[in-house]
């Protein structure tokens, strides 16, 4: 992964994206995550790509209830999770529509 610039500045928060071996760019949420989980969870569970189906697959293998205002980011790889907040993430909470593994996942690229 080679880190490339900063695309995305709104309200005072800036994300890094990185251009992977796909030629993709992929936002970096990692200095956002929830302080409890400050890391990639990477599944062994199958995801979907469908944010409330996740949250159920999620929830049963790791035994981790999602708090209010955060949301699994779905990282490039289609198995690793992330947990952040819903508004930089989430465009209906203000956040930015970007490409992630969810995306992937729900194209059938991955």
């Amino acid at each position: 992964m080679t880190t490339l610039f900063y695309l995305f500045s709104n309200k005072n928060v800036t994300i890094k994206y990185t251009k992977n071996k796909d030629g993709n760019l992929y936002p970096r949420f990692e200095k956002f995550a929830h302080p409890e989980h400050p890391n990639p969870i990477k599944m062994k569970a199958k995801l979907t790509g469908v944010f409330r189906k996740d949250v159920k697959i999620i929830r049963n293998e790791t035994g981790i209830k999602l708090p209010k205002d955060y949301t699994w980011h779905h990282l490039e790889d289609g198995k690793s999770v992330l947990m952040v907040p819903s508004k930089i993430h989430s465009p209906r909470c203000g956040g930015f529509n970007h490409m992630g593994g969810a995306t992937k996942i729900r194209h059938g690229i991955i």
